[in-house]
């Protein structure tokens, strides 16, 4: 974790870094003034000491905190809150904390300083998503027992969608491996949904990209990742269970109810994106399956209780839809000559054009904003 800023970048006596100790020390109990407008007001007041801060926070450190309070709206922070943000680190390999400009004389070395009110979402996010992760981490020594006592049955086969499977595979009911006989349900539906969800499930594991850098490496006119590979997953199944107990899921409604699963919890690209950048500081702190199950069965769900957690859709931007249609229109041809049953249409594979929100990439403030919410009101008890 970065050092935070000594106090030695200027003398206590310098006006300067007192600003910024005052400006800090507002922070804590509350303020929403932004820098520029608290440096240039109350520089020449600025208390010569600093009770429980003993070095001034990093210009990352400090906005968050900022951010926190205008989220806050005049509610009190959780306590302890303020204090974890200005001792924070930010996740940003190589990059310790910014410099405060107008806190004090700058360094020959290191980044130069910086006006918080300039940072992007991107740099408070880093320091949001650690802080996050450091809850969930805390709480991977409290995992709940199973009940014995519960009668766990045999779940079905599943295949295709990643994000929907992660679920699935976790239903409650079933703690048993599937049923030997099949049938085995290869999820399926319009590959627009089912790319945003092959990332969503790779967000999973901590990811290094987000959903347009993925959706440039991985897919192009000729060529889709193996988790969009619809046909491969049937055909995988149908060397098991054959291909009359290999059946295309294009509609769940359809499943029967013994072997319907509860759905994923609905969330959206930002949401996917925030559970992304926490599993990557997460990742230094538990292993890997427990990441896992920590940003799946507890984080997302958390998010997808929050409201407009899903307000932009989880699918990909309208750009991509031609390569994928295109994709789809050939799976359709083998599947139908392969005489795989299917529960719904498979001319629901082709993507539709996306809805309203959805065209334009995804935006780190998006995400920013949902870390913001889950930090000022984490809901008494549930981390």
């Amino acid at each position: 974790m970065p050092s935070p800023t000594p106090l030695s970048r200027g003398p206590l006596d310098d006006p300067a870094p007192r600003a910024g100790l005052g400006w800090a020390l507002a922070l804590r109990a509350g303020d929403v003034t932004p820098w520029p407008a608290w440096r240039d007001s109350a520089a020449a007041d600025a208390p010569a000491g600093a009770p429980g801060l003993p070095f001034l926070p990093g210009a990352q450190q400090l906005e968050l905190l900022r951010r926190l309070n205008v989220a806050a709206d005049g509610r009190p922070l959780p306590a302890g809150l303020a204090d974890r943000v200005l001792r924070a680190g930010s996740t940003d390999r190589g990059r310790g904390d910014l410099p405060l400009a107008g806190g004090g004389a700058a360094s020959p070395f290191g980044p130069p300083p910086v006006d918080p009110t300039d940072l992007p979402a991107e740099d408070l996010l880093k320091v949001a998503a650690g802080m996050i992760a450091e809850d969930l981490a805390a709480r991977a020594a409290r995992r709940e027992p199973r009940d014995r006592r519960a009668r766990w049955r045999a779940g079905p086969a599943y295949a295709g969608d990643p994000w929907a499977i992660e679920y699935a595979r976790h239903d409650p009911r079933w703690a048993r491996p599937p049923r030997r006989e099949g049938p085995a349900y290869v999820l399926a539906g319009d590959l627009g949904t089912l790319a945003a969800h092959a990332w969503a499930g790779r967000a999973l594991d901590g990811a290094g990209l987000d959903l347009h850098g993925w959706l440039r490496d991985r897919i192009t006119a000729d060529r889709l990742p193996p988790a969009l590979d619809v046909v491969a997953h049937a055909r995988a199944a149908a060397e098991r269970y054959g291909v009359a107990r290999t059946v295309i899921v294009t509609d769940p409604s359809l499943l029967p109810a013994r072997d319907r699963p509860a759905p994923p919890p609905r969330v959206g690209v930002a949401a996917v994106e925030l559970t992304r950048r926490v599993g990557r500081p997460l990742g230094l702190m538990v292993a890997g399956p427990e990441r896992r199950r920590l940003l799946a069965h507890h984080l997302v769900p958390l998010l997808a209780a929050r409201p407009g957690a899903a307000a932009d859709p989880l699918t990909v931007p309208e750009r991509w839809l031609p390569p994928l249609a295109a994709q789809a229109d050939l799976m359709t041809r083998a599947l139908t000559r392969a005489g795989y049953p299917v529960l719904g249409s498979l001319e629901q594979l082709v993507p539709t054009v996306a809805p309203t929100g959805s065209s334009r990439e995804p935006e780190p403030a998006a995400a920013l904003g949902l870390a913001l919410d889950l930090l000022v009101d984490p809901k008494d008890g549930a981390w």
